[in-house]
């Protein structure tokens, strides 16, 4: 089968960590200017909302690779699909 992308609508963020770099950031495909980021601590969270009636089978999460600390930052994290943010 072939997976088609999710019409992206909206993202919101739990906390924004840098006014440059909003939640719309997480759902554009502009590269390389396809990150945001939260305050640094724990339970932070992103929301991307799709179209109504859009059935999710896949979701890809990108993390920047460039150094340790990066790779660090991601760490352990959950998917969850609902109707609700946060």
């Amino acid at each position: 089968s072939s997976l088609l992308e999710a019409q992206r609508v909206s993202a919101q963020l739990s906390s924004t960590g840098d006014a440059a770099r909003p939640a719309s950031l997480a759902i554009n495909d502009v590269e390389p200017y396809r990150w945001t980021r939260t305050e640094a601590g724990v339970n932070n969270w992103v929301s991307v909302r799709v179209a109504a009636s859009t059935y999710v089978t896949y979701v890809a999460v990108y993390n920047r690779l460039l150094t340790a600390e990066n790779r660090a930052k991601l760490g352990d994290f959950e998917i969850w699909v609902g109707r609700a943010a946060g």
